[in-house]
């Protein structure tokens, strides 16, 4: 540990650490609700900096598959312009086709504390790393939704299929971290697209093989004529609770 607070018990154990080398602690809880997109002046989306939990309730017997997206604007050659800031969710109920509609999820969204803005109040506890910048400020945390991480799994761990993975966690009330996987406009016309979501499988009997019963790691890519492949996760996938 670099800087911080670091509390002990009698027999040396850790009970609290507020560490500003690692980096979860420089995130700090922005919003949290349920919807099919995360429109807040308080939570502009930034791809290479914001973290995003999600849930997705499913019935008995059922599985959904969610992906995360924003909007945008390609040129002729199809490369990416503009994207906007606000993250959406879409999927489909006992389908693993790559096309979907809108789906409603609940959320955490968490921004790098030195982007979530500015906070009020006098009282607290602020933690800086070695380059002065702010790594913990105890004002972002106002109430009792926080949410803790409970697992990490690397990245390239699973298939993106749940014929041939296990799930990332059988408990389907734990969140997980998504990223945006592509900027969707005119998309599906120009050519190829990832997609990396998760499949929430609540003891669903697919026509062949074992039942399907937790939380997996959905990706797939689209070819240019049709068709594709499912997809490994390309990152590391936090667990939530």
């Amino acid at each position: 540990m670099a800087h911080g607070l670091q509390v002990y018990t009698g027999s040396g154990a850790t009970v609290v650490q507020i560490d500003s080398s690692t980096t979860i602690r420089n995130y700090a809880p922005v919003i949290t609700g349920s919807g099919s997109s995360i429109i807040s002046t308080a939570f502009p989306y930034n791809p290479d900096r914001d973290l995003t939990f999600i849930n997705v309730s499913v019935a008995s017997g059922n599985f959904e598959t969610v992906w995360a997206y924003v909007n945008g604007t390609y040129d002729s050659n199809g490369n990416l312009t503009t994207e906007d800031d606000t993250l959406r969710f879409e999927g489909r109920t006992n389908s693993a086709a790559a096309t979907g509609s809108s789906k409603t999820v609940s959320y955490f969204a968490f921004k790098n504390i030195q982007d979530a803005g500015s906070l009020s109040g006098t009282y607290g506890l602020q933690v800086y790393n070695s380059s002065n910048q702010l790594a913990f400020d105890s004002r972002q945390y106002t109430g009792g939704s926080n949410l803790s991480v409970l697992d990490y799994k690397p990245s390239n761990t699973y298939t993106g299929s749940p014929v041939y993975d296990t799930p990332i966690t059988t408990n389907l009330n734990r969140y997980v971290s998504i990223d945006r996987c592509y900027a969707k406009s005119n998309v599906y016309s120009i050519g190829p697209f990832f997609l990396q979501g998760f499949i929430f499988a609540n003891n669903y009997s697919p026509s062949s093989g074992s039942n399907w019963n937790g939380i997996y790691h959905f990706g797939f890519t689209q070819g240019f004529f049709g068709g594709g492949s499912y997809q490994t996760n390309f990152n590391g996938i936090l667990v939530g609770g």
